[in-house]
């Protein structure tokens, strides 16, 4: 391998700035481009063409290229500090990196103050995004950021064999040992299946069965009358508290995802897809926080001009942006403004 100290020239004012680089082209084109420093910022304002770029010594090591830059940049008096910048652009005597080289506080501040706010075009973030497909960090980078290491870990490295312990000795539950540690059962289990923090000398368990009494909470009579009684008013909430399931189980039941049966059919804002699934409509989908009622009280006090789209938010207890589609009838379009509804 071989360095080179390069030598680039200002024929206006004959000022110089002595460098070091193993490959001088690409240094010469990053210097081109703009790296910051002052010969650059003087290239800048002067113009690259009244700049010349020359190699003036090859070395063998890299000791060597340190003491040549050393002596070039006394040669030329190029150290600024040193010598004043009457002759030079450098600002450090040369060697390993650029000792005794200081950045004031007002520069950090200007640095600072030009990146605030600073917008990245969508062009440049896609470009930087095709750039890194396929990098993968190395081994090395990926040993110091896994375990305790990683900056997100909330497990250290001893609690990871008392977890192991407990679960494959003691029969401890996923649930228990995620609320002793504080994380999720799922973190639990890939540190006992050894998908996280990964040891080569733990043999995992073979996954626990989960033991079904073959009892169900439920008939499809009971399901029947949920769907029932959810037609007549009653909220998912008071159901799942009668019935003893959760409220995921009511929107099952309720949507006829489990205990399927026509009794569906009786609700009355309702379609079908080209799969023939039912999609409902209205209150009557699981995620609507509003009734056909409020929906038309919403778009004919927006028709009377007294009310804002933020204040009819505010009052129903919905976004904005939900009273906006509500308005432009982008949802709830099987009802119609000012009264005109048939519910």
């Amino acid at each position: 391998m071989s360095f080179y100290i390069y030598v680039i020239h200002n024929i206006v004012n004959i000022k110089v700035y002595v460098g070091k680089t193993e490959n001088p082209s690409k240094r010469w084109n990053e210097h081109r481009q703009g790296r910051d420093q002052h010969i650059d910022k003087s290239m800048k304002k002067e113009g690259i063409h009244n700049f010349y770029f020359s190699t003036i010594q090859e070395v063998k090591t890299e000791r060597e290229v340190n003491r040549a830059e050393t002596y070039w940049i006394s040669f030329y008096k190029a150290n600024a500090k040193r010598h004043g910048d009457e002759y030079g652009y450098n600002l450090a005597d040369g060697g390993e990196g650029s000792p005794g080289v200081s950045v004031s506080q007002e520069t950090r501040d200007k640095r600072r103050a030009k990146m605030l706010g600073r917008i990245v075009p969508q062009e440049v973030r896609e470009k930087i995004s095709r750039s890194h497909i396929g990098i993968r960090p190395s081994p090395e980078t990926l040993l110091k950021m896994s375990g305790e290491n990683s900056p997100v870990a909330k497990l250290k490295n001893e609690n990871i064999t008392v977890i192991r312990h407990k679960y494959n000795s003691l029969g401890y539950r996923l649930v228990d040992l995620a609320i002793e540690y504080n994380v999720s059962p799922r973190t639990i289990a890939r540190v006992i299946y050894n998908i996280d923090w990964y040891d080569n000398n733990y043999i995992p368990p073979i996954p626990r069965k989960t033991k079904h009494t073959g009892k169900s909470k439920l008939t499809l009579q009971l399901a029947n009358q949920i769907r029932l009684n959810h037609q007549n008013g009653l909220s998912r909430a008071e159901l799942a508290e009668s019935f003893n399931i959760t409220r995921t189980n009511i929107d099952y039941i309720i949507h006829n995802k489990i205990w399927k049966t026509d009794i569906i059919f009786k609700y009355k804002h309702y379609e079908k897809d080209d799969n023939g699934k039912i999609i409902f409509r209205g209150e009557n989908n699981y995620q609507a926080k509003l009734i056909a009622t409020e929906v038309i009280e919403i778009r004919n006090k927006n028709e009377s001009g007294n009310y804002s789209q933020a204040q009819l938010a505010k009052e129903y207890g919905v976004s904005e942006t939900a009273i906006g589609h509500i308005i432009r009838e982008e949802t709830w379009k099987h009802l119609l403004a000012k009264g005109k509804n048939d519910l």
